[in-house]
């Protein structure tokens, strides 16, 4: 049992079991392809060529940026080309220079 916590959610044709309501919430998000309207919300400000919120990066595209990584650790493959903005907003975000930096010395780990 991941984390050895409640609720889990055994994924088939993975061998893997999604520990945590959160992460749980975001695995069915993607496969329930919900990244639409996240793009669509993207293009409200600026036509998506920027940030979710403002001009400046804000917790929102933090925390959506965070919550499109978790898919590829459970081995969900996440078609970005699909989405031109919410792959221009991941490309933006991972070049920001301390995030860039962060990213080339973080531990590699599975969580």
């Amino acid at each position: 049992m991941p984390c050895g916590q409640l609720p889990v959610l055994e994924v088939e044709g993975h061998n893997r079991l999604i520990g945590q309501s959160y992460a749980i919430l975001r695995y069915l998000a993607y496969k329930l392809d919900k990244l639409e309207r996240f793009e669509k919300l993207l293009k409200k400000n600026n036509n998506g060529d920027g940030w979710f919120v403002g001009d400046t990066i804000t917790i929102a595209d933090i925390g959506f940026y965070h919550g499109t990584t978790w898919p590829e650790v459970f081995g969900v493959q996440v078609h970005w080309d699909k989405y031109p903005k919410l792959k221009s907003h991941r490309e933006r975000f991972e070049s920001i220079p301390q995030i860039k930096k962060w990213m080339e010395i973080r531990p590699n780990t599975a969580w």
